[in-house]
């Protein structure tokens, strides 16, 4: 295995637009603690197998990370903000995203595409993207979503996107989500040609997609409007907020993605009390989870 590591998590910055970590038939490297701003794409894994992406933050970049043939990863940890696509996933098959986030990019949170089947996103938060939050494209893709949390802002935006290239839309399994879908925006939609459906409700989504039985539509209340994704919880200490670096509450306000996750799932990462069940979005199973409302269980 090669490991490239950096604890002190110091920028680092690609000139040109160039690519910052560009792994090319390759296997078992495992990239981990950066923080990237200025390139064209943050991590762009081509032809590799069982490679891994941990704890790294990228800005403003093209693509955040990219994943293109092979496949196998593992991406955990990491925050695509401010550029034009986060993850964008091409004919590469069986990897795992998780407690990972999207956000406030121009384009696509996550694009999947070519047989890019299956993809596994895991305890994430995607949303404030400019087009799609999840955007799916072509029959042989396949996207499996648990836990997460998907924030869709706008008229034409949609938390789930389908595409049918005339064989089928692509594939989509889903449950304990936390879907939020405002201003004109929809739950899920589908295209083919010639012409678009959207599915603005949750209900909608559920009966035209035969998944997402146990999950919300429901406003995630977030810790702040202006990024900070962690979930509001009125317990003691129940908040963690990035702009305090610390814990906090928020009186009376709990969101609904605590303890929103599948019951089967382990919680065993988050604080007590973390109410024996996972929370959606980013933060589920870490030690960064909001604290369940009920401390007395």
């Amino acid at each position: 295995m090669c490991v490239i590591a950096n604890t002190g998590r110091v920028a680092m910055v690609s000139t040109n637009w160039s690519t910052a970590f560009h792994v090319d038939r390759a296997e078992y490297v495992d990239i981990s603690g950066f923080t990237v701003s200025n390139a064209h794409t943050g991590v762009h894994l081509e032809n590799a197998w069982d490679c891994g992406v941990r704890d790294v933050a990228v800005r403003g970049a093209v693509v955040g990370i990219k994943l293109m043939y092979g496949g196998y990863h593992q991406i955990k940890g990491v925050d695509l903000r401010d550029g034009q696509d986060g993850f964008m996933i091409y004919e590469s098959v069986h990897n795992w995203i998780m407690n990972s986030v999207a956000w406030s990019n121009s384009g696509d949170g996550i694009h999947l595409m070519h047989g890019s089947a299956p993809t596994h996103v895991y305890c994430c938060t995607i949303g404030g993207n400019g087009y799609r939050q999840i955007d799916t494209a072509h029959s042989n893709t396949r996207l499996e979503l648990w836990n997460s949390i998907v924030a869709a802002n706008g008229s034409g935006n949609a938390c789930i996107w389908q595409y049918d290239d005339g064989g089928g839309p692509a594939q989509y399994a889903g449950d304990y989500n936390v879907f939020h879908a405002v201003n004109g925006a929809s739950v899920g939609g589908y295209w083919r040609n010639p012409s678009s459906t959207y599915y603005a409700s949750l209900a909608s989504w559920q009966a035209f997609s035969t998944q997402d039985v146990h999950s919300l539509g429901a406003d995630p209340l977030f810790a702040s409007s202006a990024g900070d994704l962690h979930l509001r919880s009125s317990a003691a200490d129940g908040t963690f907020v990035t702009a305090i670096d610390g814990w906090t509450n928020f009186p009376g306000q709990n969101s609904p993605g605590i303890d929103a996750g599948s019951p089967g799932d382990s919680c065993v990462n988050e604080p007590a009390w973390n109410g024996g069940i996972v929370n959606a979005g980013a933060y589920g199973n870490t030690p960064f989870a909001s604290r369940s409302a009920d401390s007395d269980g």
